[in-house]
């Protein structure tokens, strides 16, 4: 009887030694789960945050390449009128020179 006893307290300790693993196994699994989903959040937020700075960088690009195209036909456009004004200033030189020939001519 007290060998029966002894023997019903040591499995009613191993049942509830039993049922504290399970249970501590399963808090396991669900943190192991918790952690997983986590990893996968912040991974899924960089891709988003690498794609928006990926998308601001090829913004700013594109103006940049704008930009500088403008700057190009800025510099042409006052290259070309630099050009005009100079073969314009030589022509009133010839003028002048032509209209001083044929007023020393009339003399």
């Amino acid at each position: 009887s007290s060998e029966l006893n002894k023997l019903r307290q040591d499995s009613d300790k191993l049942r509830s030694q039993l049922q504290q693993e399970r249970e501590q196994r399963q808090q396991a699994e669900q943190a192991s789960k918790k952690a997983e989903e986590a990893s996968l959040c912040r991974s899924k937020l960089l891709r988003v945050q690498e794609s928006s700075e990926l998308n601001k960088l090829r913004q700013d690009s594109d103006k940049l390449r704008s930009q500088l195209q403008q700057e190009r036909e800025q510099r042409q456009q006052a290259e070309q009128a630099s050009k005009k004004a100079e073969e314009a200033s030589l022509c009133r030189s010839k003028l002048l020179r032509v209209q001083e020939s044929s007023e020393l001519n009339k003399l």
